[in-house]
């Protein structure tokens, strides 16, 4: 047996006790500056590129304001900041659901990052059978504005709404096919705090988000309930959330929203 053929079964065999996800996302900087948004369909082998042109201004997570994409990265390392950052930053930004970050990607292998060594396994599989890749610029899309930015250059805003054909492909068809309810709880202490931005990466999972309950502060980050595990672990990766195996009282899926979210997302 040849040393490939070896590493092959062993992470086949690795990747079979293992728990992944059909469909999931990443975003990583290029050397160009940009960033793309990677989203892997394992059922179908395919995968889409979403390239965010360098000069698109984002709104940051962790309130921070707004940056041009090319900053963001700058910023996590100068500031010694959460990598996460940039992926709750494409969340608040695009409202698409972002699983994973990785710091550099070459010839298909992801470097740094949160991605779990059986996500790398499969993609790293799944390059070698070959992917139908497919690619979008927004830059070539109606989703962005070219206009002067709050530094007085020229840049892109996002004033339009993504093509229908973006958003159906980040919906989870576990999550979207049987209208699943989310009840969010805002447990951040603050009663006041909107949660529109997760009601939209929610909806764009597929979710139907009924009105938001406010209870007292609660000391964490997010906790996820569902009575179908496999939306719950989507949502937990999505969101970077703990998870319970209670099931909700009341509706399929329950969001609990920590006073330590505020401060992240």
């Amino acid at each position: 047996m040849g040393a490939m053929t070896a590493v092959l079964l062993v992470s086949l065999i690795f990747i079979l006790f293992a728990k992944v996800p059909q469909a999931f996302s990443v975003v990583v900087p290029t050397e160009s500056e940009d960033l793309e948004l990677i989203f892997f369909e394992l059922n179908e082998g395919k995968v889409v590129v979403i390239t965010i042109p360098k000069d698109t201004q984002m709104n940051l997570a962790m309130n921070r304001g707004t940056l041009r994409v090319k900053s963001v990265r700058r910023l996590i390392d100068s500031e010694k900041l959460p990598g996460r950052l940039l992926s709750d930053t494409v969340m608040k930004t695009l409202y698409l659901p972002v699983d994973y970050w990785a710091g550099r990607q070459h010839y298909g292998t992801f470097w740094g990052g949160d991605m779990p060594l059986p996500v790398r396994l499969t993609i790293f599989l799944q390059n070698i059978r070959g992917l139908k890749e497919e690619r979008v610029d927004l830059a070539d899309t109606t989703v962005l504005t070219k206009e002067r930015l709050k530094d007085g250059e020229d840049g892109y805003v996002v004033s339009g709404r993504l093509p229908l054909t973006l958003i159906s492909l980040f919906a989870e068809p576990a999550i979207s096919s049987s209208q699943t309810a989310v009840r969010l709880v805002n447990g951040t202490g603050e009663p006041e705090y909107v949660l529109t931005d997760v009601a939209s990466i929610l909806e764009v999972l597929g979710a139907k988000p009924v009105p938001p309950l406010t209870v007292d502060a609660v000391d964490v980050d997010c906790l996820v309930r569902a009575n179908d595990e496999y939306s719950r672990e989507r949502i937990a990766s999505v969101f970077d959330c703990s998870v319970s195996k209670e099931t909700p009282e009341a509706f399929d899926i329950e969001l609990l929203v920590g006073s330590r979210f505020v401060e992240r997302f």
